[in-house]
């Protein structure tokens, strides 16, 4: 019976839906090549010392699996078949973002570990205004905002002026 599985959670998970084994998957390295732009080696398991490069082709929208430094050429990929350097490079490319995912959300959750009851508030009043329609950047702004200090001297010269008086429309 075959399984698939749609959300890759583990090395195992990666093992069943690339139909690979654990050995496949770690012989696949990230690397870069120093333009931003990154490919797979893959060492071969049938020859010992040979090493194939998995980059992705725009032009056909697709994996090649390619010669590393001049070396042989995949004999699956040649012939024109998929190889499994392609599937491991997929699946170590699955394993590395799942890994990155798995480093955030533990900074995260240290970092919500870490905050003080006044911020808990403060982003319980940022979330109240945005179910209530209020973009994020504005809600962060009014929950942020200082509020103007009045000087006791302005606080008296208004009471003054303010203050009730006598109404008469006759004088």
């Amino acid at each position: 019976m075959t399984q698939t599985i749609h959300r890759i959670n583990s090395v195992e998970d990666a093992m069943i839906s690339y139909h690979l084994t654990r050995e496949q998957i770690e012989a696949a390295t990230l690397n870069s090549n120093g333009n931003g732009s990154y490919f797979f080696t893959v060492k071969s398991a049938s020859t010992p010392g040979v090493v194939y490069k998995v980059i992705y082709n725009p032009a056909m929208k697709a994996l090649q699996c390619v010669s590393f430094d001049g070396g042989p050429v995949c004999k699956a990929s040649e012939e024109g078949y998929n190889c499994w350097h392609k599937r491991a490079s997929m699946a170590r490319s699955v394993l590395i973002q799942l890994e990155r995912r798995q480093q955030r959300e533990s900074e995260i959750a240290q970092a919500l570990a870490e905050r003080t009851p006044e911020e808990i508030e403060e982003q319980a009043h940022i979330e109240a205004l945005i179910a209530q329609g209020t973009d994020r950047e504005t809600a962060t702004r009014v929950v942020y905002a200082k509020p103007k200090r009045i000087s006791e001297k302005a606080i008296k010269r208004d009471q003054e002026r303010f203050a009730p008086r006598e109404f008469r429309l006759l004088k």
